[in-house]
C-alpha cells in the first residue's frame, strides 16, 4: 500500500517537473528581420542575421560562416524569404508548412 502511494507521488512529481521546465525542453524558432551576405578576407562567406528574441524582448544579431559560396547563398535566400531558423546546425533553417485551413479552438 505504501509502495503504491510512493509511486503515485513520484509520478506526480515527475509530471510537475516536466510542466515546470517545459519551456526549456522545446526549441524556439526565430525569423530574420534583416539578412546580409559578405565575403570575408579569408575567402569565407558570412551570412549576417538580425532578429528579435520575443521571449526576452531583445533585438539580436547572429552570423554563420560558410566555405562554400553556393551554400551561403542558399541559406541567405531561405532567410530572406522568411524561413525560420534555430540555434544549432545550419540544416535547422527551414520553412514551416502553411495550414490549408484555420484550426478552430
Amino acid at each position: 500500500m505504501i509502495m503504491k502511494n510512493l509511486k503515485k507521488i513520484l509520478l506526480l512529481f515527475c509530471v510537475f517537473l516536466g510542466i515546470l521546465f517545459a519551456d526549456n525542453i522545446y526549441a524556439t524558432g526565430f525569423s530574420a528581420n534583416w539578412v546580409d551576405i559578405m565575403i570575408l578576407h579569408n575567402g569565407k562567406y558570412r551570412v549576417i542575421i538580425k532578429y528579435i528574441n520575443l521571449n526576452i524582448g531583445e533585438y539580436r544579431e547572429a552570423y554563420v560562416d560558410f566555405e562554400s559560396k553556393k551554400e551561403a547563398i542558399q541559406v541567405f535566400q531561405k532567410l530572406a524569404l522568411g524561413a525560420d531558423f534555430y540555434w544549432g546546425d545550419r540544416g535547422t533553417i527551414h520553412f514551416h508548412d502553411k495550414a490549408d485551413k484555420p484550426n478552430p479552438y
